[in-house]
């Protein structure tokens, strides 16, 4: 069985790619190495952030790593927040801090967006 590494700290992450790839894969997540060191998503993409979580977290750990990156895209707003979602949020996560911001950002603009 493949030792898969999911380089994430997010449980639930986890457990929605384990249920994807089903039987065969021995699914762990960043949570299991508490002492791993922090990553800085400094890509200037989606992909590029993946790759950097992926590959740092192979680094550290020694194992098969896979990783993703994802955000709210609002194309009135120039594509923002984009790879810069979890910072509009910022260092504490507010996450309804972040809406509203948007919110005021886009005004009577579009409001169509998508992650």
């Amino acid at each position: 069985m493949l030792t898969l590494l999911i380089a994430s700290r997010n449980a639930h992450k986890a457990e929605e790619i384990a249920t994807i790839l089903g039987d065969g894969f021995a699914i762990l997540s960043m949570a299991a190495f508490p002492d791993a060191p922090p990553v800085i998503e400094n890509g200037d993409s989606f992909a590029a952030n993946a790759e950097i979580k992926a590959t740092a977290a192979s680094q550290s750990t020694g194992l098969t790593a896979i990783a993703d990156d994802s955000g709210l895209v609002v194309p009135s707003l120039n594509g923002s927040p984009g790879i810069y979602s979890a910072r509009w949020a910022g260092p504490e996560k507010n996450y309804v801090k972040a809406i509203d911001l948007i919110k005021t950002r886009i005004g009577s603009l579009s409001r169509n967006a998508h992650f």
